[in-house]
């Protein structure tokens, strides 16, 4: 059989009740990166056989898009699960390696009163990671985890690099000197904040979501970055709609003259007044 490889990113969502315990819903940004980079388009109503490759492991789960009454519904957007039962290998394989979460969930399940179907909330400062990409083959996925352990390690060694630093395409040096956990930390965070740049990327046909332009491709090449609006150093914050893609020279005058992003207003403001919004937008309004 031909080697399970990671092809485009597609989804990262923080652990909680639901996904230590009966599926992952995908939220309604990411049904672009669905639509887009995965080989067989799941229909309203229908569900599909999936794997999904953790830790080397290949496990059964289902891929879900909800039947429910468009009728009824109008204009409600597609739901789409993953779905698996709590004593299945692959959420008790969840919940050894999210054991912190757990561990933060189930005291608090215990004690709702019946009926209780209110979400359970992590803190900011507890929150783990799951990341989910298409591979080379239909309905199989890559999982990767960020645990507690590696987040913590992680910002100790981001306190040390610039911004524009880590947002460059190469991959930045990490300290020497720093543990063996900081160092995969840093390198799993690195090719994660490249995996979904590159997919954003891609959505935007690697034209600058400000300017709308596509640099290089008189070369045969295209050239666009990805900058984050939040910016990561301090957020570590790299999920779609905390990043843009930009044209080189865009991406390096941000951060030369250090414009702030209106979210509000969907646009770049520079010290001196001067305001460029978006032109192209996909995935950031939600």
């Amino acid at each position: 059989m031909e080697k399970i490889e990671a092809k485009d990113f597609l989804y990262k969502k923080v652990v909680d009740k639901s996904v230590l315990y009966q599926g992952i819903t995908i939220e309604k940004i990411y049904h672009k990166f669905f639509q887009l980079f995965c080989d067989e388009l799941l229909y309203h109503g229908s569900t599909v056989q999936a794997k999904i490759l953790l830790g080397g492991q290949l496990y059964d789960v289902d891929l879900n898009n909800e039947g429910f009454n468009q009728r009824a519904h109008p204009g409600h957007s597609d739901i789409i699960q993953f779905r698996y039962s709590s004593n299945t290998p692959f959420a008790l394989k969840l919940q050894e390696i999210f054991y912190r979460t757990k561990m933060y969930v189930d005291p608090i399940q215990a004690a709702k009163k019946k009926g209780d179907r209110s979400r359970i909330i992590i803190p900011e400062g507890q929150r783990e990671y799951i990341v989910l990409s298409s591979t080379n083959f239909s309905n199989i996925f890559i999982m990767d985890c960020i645990t507690l352990e590696e987040d913590a390690e992680m910002k100790k060694e981001l306190i040390k690099m610039p911004e524009y630093d880590f947002e460059k395409d190469y991959t930045p040096l990490v300290d020497p000197t720093a543990t063996v956990v900081a160092r995969e930390a840093f390198v799993k965070y690195r090719k994660l904040d490249k995996s979904i740049g590159d997919s954003l990327k891609k959505l935007y046909d690697y034209r600058c979501q400000v300017t709308g332009e596509r640099i290089g491709e008189e070369y045969g090449c295209q050239v666009v970055e990805s900058h984050h609006l939040d910016p990561f150093m301090k957020s570590l914050n790299n999920d779609a709609e905390n990043i843009i893609i930009l044209s080189p020279n865009f991406h390096r005058i941000v951060h030369k003259a250090k414009a702030e992003f209106n979210k509000a207003d969907m646009a770049f403001v520079f010290p001196n007044g001067v305001r460029e919004k978006v032109k192209l937008d996909k995935h950031l309004k939600k």
